[in-house]
């Protein structure tokens, strides 16, 4: 099953440097947007979340860490978006793996003169002691020099995978405390383990400390550090995962803090297009940011993490997310069935505000269109979570399987600019759809939600424009009197239909009206600054 967008992924949510990135790669390599929004955002969470945290509340500062899921299908090109907006990570990892091995060398040196000298202070002391003479300013010696151990340099990597849970703790304990644990194949990650102790995860996740016991290997313990997980898997191999662990995952919250996504797949429509806009390559700004921030880890200590504050607007409009996704959590409300992702987004919103703010260079505190846009974005993923885990309405598990259908068989009338006869939309619909009265209900509320247009015929048969899915074509011509995208004149059943608009106004349960509000989702909309 694809899952649909609520409202097509808030792009004008990013913040510039951040939006040119997923521009680019979603041209270079075709991807769905969502994706490589969350390429371009992962590797800005990876390069910012050893320098800051964050404090909203009334509660000591939050790491910015963040757990970003992609789930599509193989062929989405997910390797090429993060060879773009990874790239920097690796070149850096690459540098660090090599003045690793240095160290190491001049770390064996160093520590073998160390050696020696303490065993000719111990065979001192030993022969001193068998005399019976007084070894008190030798042990004095001993002692200083054993304050003089030498120790490696700690060389921060930014990427591991292949990994254990342990072993990922053991990597933040004594290898370094800030990583990511990113894959373009998922699987390996999951199959590896490194997601089996889910509340160590969640520990790190909330305060930046956790604790792992391994039988042979003792008590692993983790403070101050920040994990960062980016995934990107196929969908059988997650459904496969879930299976086996699903219960644990989503019981223990650990599923809760995702950032989760399955885009509609672009296969099938991805023609290299002969222009290319001269202004698009501009990628490299974003790349100088990610060298400009690499570079401050690249020293002897870890380096200080600033504290990103909100200003008092930026700090109620967080305040008002909180209340709006509150409200959904009670019986009957958009969120109850998830209500431990849903609880989670205004702390993801503030984390995700923290790191395009402190991307971005700019100084001071959080302003409030920051805000706004991780809010979007954030809505956007709780969305994407709410139609892939929490039970649906009918009529939502109906949508969604027609926009499959769409998709699938959308080439067929591109030649039509997207003009379809709702007979012979109904002919490729899903076998229980294909009465046109019951695929007319459906049809109307892809119309209010902006994806598609509806308008009836005299003698009462209803055509549809599938502006959405066929986005490079001419539209039909705008039908006159539409409202929500509808327009019914002759239909038998017209003041049901318009009832229906009617009542989707008045309940806003429409991602944007004809004013221009926006909506986070039916019956909540977005604040205007």
């Amino acid at each position: 099953m694809t899952i649909s967008d609520f409202d097509g992924y808030p792009l004008d949510g990013l913040t510039p440097t951040i939006k040119v990135l997923a521009k680019y790669i979603h041209e270079t390599n075709k991807s769905p947007l969502p994706m490589c929004a969350v390429s371009a955002l992962a590797g800005c969470t990876l390069a910012t979340q050893g320098l800051i945290k964050v404090k909203w509340r009334d509660a000591p500062p939050s790491p910015v860490g963040m757990i970003f899921i992609v789930e599509a299908l193989s062929g989405e090109r997910k390797t090429a978006n993060d060879q773009i907006a990874l790239r920097e990570h690796r070149v850096f990892d690459k540098r660090q793996s090599k003045f690793e091995a240095d160290d190491a060398k001049e770390h064996a040196r160093r520590k073998a003169v160390w050696d020696a000298k303490r065993r000719s202070l111990l065979r001192s002391i030993g022969q001193g002691a068998a005399k019976d003479a007084d070894t008190k300013q030798l042990e004095d010696r001993l002692e200083d020099h054993d304050k003089l151990q030498p120790v490696q340099r700690r060389r921060p990597r930014m990427l591991i995978s292949d990994i254990t849970a342990p072993a990922v703790a053991r990597h933040l304990r004594e290898t370094y405390r800030y990583a990511g644990l990113v894959s373009d194949e998922g699987g390996v990650i999951l199959s590896s383990g490194a997601l089996s102790n889910p509340a160590m995860i969640n520990s790190i996740w909330d305060s930046g400390d956790g604790v792992t016991d391994r039988m042979g290997r003792g008590r692993t313990e983790v403070y101050g550090a920040s994990l960062t997980v980016y995934l990107q898997v196929q969908p059988g191999v997650l459904e496969q995962f879930l299976n086996r662990q699903g219960q644990l995952t989503h019981a223990s919250g650990n599923s809760s803090r995702w950032l989760y996504t399955n885009p509609p797949s672009k296969q099938g429509t991805r023609f290299i297009s002969p222009y290319v806009d001269p202004y698009l390559d501009t990628a490299e700004s974003y790349h100088l940011r990610i060298r400009q921030l690499l570079a401050k880890y690249d020293c002897d200590e870890y380096p200080s993490q600033k504290i990103k504050e909100f200003s008092f607007s930026a700090r109620r409009l967080l305040e008002w997310f909180s209340d709006a996704v509150e409200k959904e959590l009670a019986e009957g409300g958009r969120f109850y069935f998830m209500r431990g992702a849903a609880a989670k987004a205004p702390e993801n919103c503030a984390r995700l505000a923290a790191i395009m703010h402190e991307f971005e260079g700019d100084a001071g505190e959080i302003g409030a269109p920051v805000v706004l846009g991780a809010i979007k974005i954030v809505a956007w993923h709780l969305n994407q979570y709410r139609t892939r885990f929490a039970p649906l309405t009918q009529m939502e598990r109906d949508i969604l399987d027609l926009e499959e259908s769409i998709f699938k068989h959308h080439h067929r009338w591109m030649q039509t600019n997207g003009q379809v006869k709702g007979a012979e939309l109904a002919r490729y619909a899903p076998k229980r759809l294909r009465q046109v009265d019951k695929l007319l209900d459906i049809v109307l509320e892809l119309a209010i939600q902006g994806r598609l247009q509806v308008w009836d015929e005299s003698g009462g048969s209803w055509s549809v424009n599938l502006h959405y899915w066929i986005p490079n074509h001419a539209p039909a011509p705008r039908p006159e009197e539409l409202e929500f995208g509808v327009r019914f004149l002759y239909h038998p059943q017209r003041e049901r239909i318009l009832r229906r608009v009617w009542q989707a106004k008045a309940a806003k349960g429409h991602p944007q009206d004809t004013n221009g509000k926006s909506w986070l989702w039916p019956g909540c909309e977005l604040p205007r600054l």
